[in-house]
């Protein structure tokens, strides 16, 4: 228990704008149920490349067990097994439940999950003090024999590009994905955007498309003869006739460490849902759809038709009718509900216990 309460002192400290640098180097190194809070100036530089300040940077690289981001020496040998990554901003209560439902039916020895949040963005301390409490309750939720649950902040080091070519920090969480998922050597990995939902166990989900073998898999994959558009391959000006859905995809890690070279050198360029086809077909990587049997309904969320309409209209769940048990759906938005609406739609679809 003193442990417990070291850290959260620690978290604390964090968020107390007084507190020095210096002050917080005197305490460099606690322990919590044995486990080490190495709040260091290892994983200072490995994770913020001294582009933030070491309060900023140390709030936001803690990970959901109260110690820096896992050392890449300490989630070795991951050529076996899986990330799934789930991108958000923060974590609300609404979201926690549905993450909750993800960690309690998906969790396996072989996948890691990992949150990459973009604490960054948000400007109202209470809200990034609220998501932080709700991560640490969803990592807490299951064993570690059960599986693992991280959570990062969307900044890396050195700053993922974007696809476009840019290197802002806004909008890099496809790019912070692959910088990821290629820094922990995973085999694979999936990303999952925070609306995307699944009428059953999650795991029926992977365990199914484990089956399927190909370097890229994702939920909306077609042709796009209508908007042909134009990529940057190699170096050189390409036509691209696929349209790729990132909200529910899954890369082999020879894609990802690919990608993400060729995103970071300038050989590859262009918007994300053009450019991974043609990436694809270029380098000889083999792409795929997710068999229509595991898809209930899967689309981008962005259509130019649906400006100024109300998100409860078109992003709740029943929108997209027929709803059928162990299915994919997308997009199924928190914001289309009233605060507590969408635990009717978790008792009804999940086998998780929500009276705790």
């Amino acid at each position: 228990m003193k442990w417990i309460l070291l850290c959260q002192f620690i978290a604390v400290i964090l968020s107390d704008d007084s507190f020095s640098t210096k002050q917080f180097l005197r305490i460099k190194r606690t322990k919590r149920i044995g486990q080490s809070c190495l709040l260091s100036s290892q994983c200072m530089s490995n994770f913020c490349g001294g582009m933030l300040s070491w309060k900023h940077c140390l709030s936001f690289k803690q990970d959901i067990k109260c110690h820096c981001m896992p050392d890449s020496t300490k989630l070795k040998n991951n050529n076996n097994r899986e990330a799934i990554v789930v991108t958000v901003k923060y974590i609300d209560d609404c979201l926690a439940k549905r993450l909750m439902h993800l960690v309690q039916s998906a969790s396996s020895p072989n996948r890691d999950i990992w949150i990459l949040h973009s604490h960054h963005l948000v400007d109202d301390p209470y809200i990034v003090q609220h998501s932080r409490r709700l991560i640490s309750s969803i990592s807490m939720s299951i064993s570690d024999h059960e599986g693992k649950v991280y959570s990062i902040n969307q900044i890396l080091s050195p700053i993922a590009p974007k696809f476009d070519g840019s290197t802002m920090i806004v909008g890099t969480s496809k790019s912070s994905f692959l910088k990821l998922a290629s820094h922990y050597g995973y085999g694979s990995a999936w990303l999952l955007e925070d609306d995307v939902f699944f009428t059953g166990d999650w795991r029926v989900f992977f365990d199914e498309l484990d089956k399927v073998d190909a370097d890229v898999l994702s939920a909306l994959h077609r042709e796009s003869h209508k908007h042909p558009c134009h990529v940057h391959i190699n170096g050189y000006e390409q036509r691209c006739h696929t349209k790729t859905g990132w909200f529910g995809i899954r890369l082999s890690g020879q894609v990802v460490s690919s990608l993400l070279k060729d995103l970071s050198s300038n050989k590859a360029s262009g918007f994300h849902e053009n450019i991974i086809g043609a990436y694809a077909l270029a380098n000889n990587y083999t792409i795929q759809a997710i068999p229509s049997k595991i898809i209930g309904r899967a689309v981008v969320g962005h259509f130019k038709k649906h400006v100024g309409i109300p998100h409860h209209q078109i992003h709740q769940l029943k929108s997209h009718s027929p709803i059928l048990p162990n299915k994919f759906y997308h997009p199924v938005k928190c914001s289309a509900y009233l605060p507590g609406e969408f635990d009717h739609v978790l008792m009804n679809w999940t086998n998780v216990n929500w009276s705790h």
